[in-house]
């Protein structure tokens, strides 16, 4: 997973990975990869543990829709982005339960709406993904949970640089 962090002078890409990471395969002939720093980071992580949290996230809502084929009466579903604040701190409580983590105050700030291309050729499409920053302070629940929420990162568009968990001390 990584995520991309505007800096004034240059951004400043925050990969999280099981191995250690081929550089040169993942930024191949970019000019903005001047220099990597990596660590290995082994969290000691317990329940009622108060941590400080930054969560770049995608939050969507599954909604099922009527295919545009009429004589097909399956129903498909789509990911539709959270616009209101509420609704986002809504998705992070409910994604904290489930993670092993409880959001006791945090920050809400959006980043607005980042276009992606999607496929090549004829077939070509943009997507579209809400981004929002969550930045504040967690309580951890079930450190097991937790774990694997950070490791496999809080909700969709992966891909794309959401879900990301960065956590310190409090």
């Amino acid at each position: 997973m990584f995520r991309i962090e505007d800096q004034r002078e240059q951004p400043r890409v925050i990969v999280q990975s099981r191995g250690e990471p081929n550089w040169s395969a993942a930024f191949a002939g970019e000019r903005f990869v001047r220099r990597q720093q990596q660590k290995e980071v082994r969290l000691a992580i317990h329940a009622g543990q108060r941590l400080r949290f930054l969560l770049r996230a995608n939050p969507t809502i599954r909604r099922k829709h009527d295919r545009k084929d009429p004589t097909n009466k399956e129903k498909d579903s789509r990911r539709y982005g959270l616009l209101r604040e509420d609704e986002q701190r809504a998705w992070l409580l409910r994604k904290g339960e489930a993670g092993g983590f409880r959001p006791l105050a945090f920050e809400v700030r959006s980043a607005g709406q980042i276009d992606f291309a999607r496929g090549r050729g004829e077939g070509a499409g943009r997507q579209t993904h809400v981004s929002v920053d969550f930045e504040g302070v967690l309580e951890v629940t079930d450190a097991a949970a937790f774990l694997a929420a950070i490791e496999a990162g809080i909700g969709p568009a992966k891909g794309f640089g959401f879900g990301l968990v960065s956590v310190a001390p409090e």
